[in-house]
């Protein structure tokens, strides 16, 4: 199904979400992948990082990846490029919708909240402390504390950089306060609301989006979106699989991402996204003899 797919045009960009797609179960990259970013490096395709997650808040993995040149980040809201971390674009909230939103956010008292700067999330302290009071996991609690700064005065200090804030998110403890704040945060205008993980709100400026970030990226590097081939398991991940060339979906990715995708490949423990790009490369070789 793949080699159908895909071959109609040459594969130049891979566009690898890391979370429940490109990472393995422990968070690092397994073997498989190492060998397939290798061989997409000898083969002369580009290899972006497309994830939800802040800049400094990317695994080590992707940053000493060589093969890895570029993060879209934040769902879309930044571009870089890591090997000289020039920040290459950036949709930033405007000041009068991240007001609206922060003014929504501020009446949620039991939802995990942050907000992103320079690439850099930002909790309240109280919550970076114990994370799993706000319905954080013991896995993700030992990663916020890994990767979002305290802030003792959040929503003043979110709103002394109310003009340059990449994204707010807010993780809810149940599914019926994540669709009650969802249902409040959609009626302001100017916004790009998503999900990577369920109860997990994601709001940026509505020129952000993986898929968008990848429309930019294309046409920096010279590349026809057609030429991208797309990896993914969220919805925030869907609108970046239907545009690209080739749009991947791992197994247990959510309805809309799977709905997206050209085809399925396995999942994270299955090493289903590296045999995909082996896949590809090798069907792009096949189809040159």
């Amino acid at each position: 199904m793949c080699k159908e797919i895909c071959t109609e045009k040459k594969i130049k960009l891979f566009a690898l979400d890391l979370d429940g797609t490109s990472l393995a179960p422990d968070g690092a990259f397994s073997p498989l992948m190492h060998l397939a970013l290798q061989k997409a490096a000898e083969n002369g395709i580009a290899v972006a990082a497309a994830s939800g997650r802040a800049l400094h808040a990317l695994p080590d993995c992707v940053r000493r990846a060589p093969e890895i040149r570029y993060a879209i980040t934040s769902n879309g809201a930044a571009v870089y490029d890591l090997q000289t971390s020039e920040k290459l674009c950036a949709y930033t909230l405007s000041p009068a919708a991240a007001e609206q939103v922060l003014q929504i956010m501020e009446t949620e008292k039991k939802a995990f909240i942050e907000y992103t700067v320079e690439g850099q999330a930002y909790a309240p302290a109280e919550m970076v402390r114990a994370p799993e009071k706000f319905g954080r996991t013991a896995k993700a609690a030992d990663y916020v504390r890994r990767t979002r700064k305290p802030s003792e005065y959040f929503f003043a200090d979110a709103r002394a950089h109310i003009g340059e804030l990449d994204c707010i998110d807010a993780y809810c403890a149940s599914k019926e306060a994540f669709e009650a704040l969802r249902g409040c945060v959609q009626k302001i205008d100017g916004l790009y609301i998503t999900s990577s993980f369920p109860n997990m709100l994601e709001i940026s400026d509505a020129r952000a989006g993986k898929a968008n970030a990848l429309q930019y990226l294309c046409r920096q590097l010279h590349i026809h979106i057609k030429e991208t081939a797309a990896f993914g398991n969220a919805d925030n991940d869907s609108a970046m699989l239907l545009e690209s060339g080739c749009g991947i979906a791992v197994r247990s990715a959510s309805p809309a991402c799977k709905a997206a995708a050209d085809f399925l490949t396995g999942d994270p423990q299955e090493d289903g996204a590296a045999k995909a790009m082996l896949q590809l490369m090798q069907n792009q070789k096949e189809d040159k003899i």
